[in-house]
């Protein structure tokens, strides 16, 4: 039997009523070869979203961009989550960056599907490349939208995992977020 990698999980409770957590991951099947390649390991991916679906996840919210990825086509990835009926959002962010400002209306779109999950009791996961920088940065936007406050956002978080926020860039963004109506 193959050994499979899984991606570390990191919960994130909700405010939400019923409790609901967003968790926060690597890019699921996603393995990096010895030469520094990236492959996708179809075991290892049916194995995370089997997990994924274990947790009740119902969305995966995406932040890499295809070409992060080398030769691992992201419908391959989409394509198993929604076998376990896991929805697949994509809103690519620039490894190491923030949203920009015309992605704002996608997010608003995105964050309003995330909101209404959790607050039917879905756990809703989030990932990027490595699971430390752009997924942090939007659980955490989405902890302070749904009430929370940023420095204890950010505390949990850094407690959670110190180098996540790789970038004085993606700390502002988390300090610059409000709550939602």
């Amino acid at each position: 039997m193959l050994k499979t990698n899984l991606q570390p999980l990191t919960f994130l409770e909700t405010p939400t009523k019923p409790s609901t957590n967003l968790i926060v991951s690597g890019a699921p099947g996603v393995q990096i070869m010895e030469d520094g390649s990236l492959d996708l390991c179809e075991e290892t991916l049916a194995a995370e979203m089997s997990r994924f679906h274990a947790h009740n996840v119902r969305t995966l919210t995406s932040l890499v961009e295809d070409d992060e990825l080398g030769a691992v086509a992201y419908s391959d990835i989409s394509d198993v989550a929604k076998a376990y009926g896991i929805t697949v959002l994509r809103f690519p962010i620039h490894d190491f960056g923030t949203p920009t400002p015309n992605q704002k209306s996608h997010w608003e779109s995105i964050r309003c599907h995330v909101v209404n999950d959790l607050q039917s009791g879905w756990n809703v996961a989030i990932h990027c490349l490595a699971g430390i920088g752009r997924s942090y940065m939007i659980a955490g936007s989405l902890l302070v939208y749904l009430g929370q406050r940023p420095e204890a956002v950010f505390s949990k978080i850094r407690s959670l995992e110190p180098e996540a926020l790789e970038t004085n860039k993606q700390v502002d963004y988390l300090w610059t977020q409000q709550a939602g109506e």
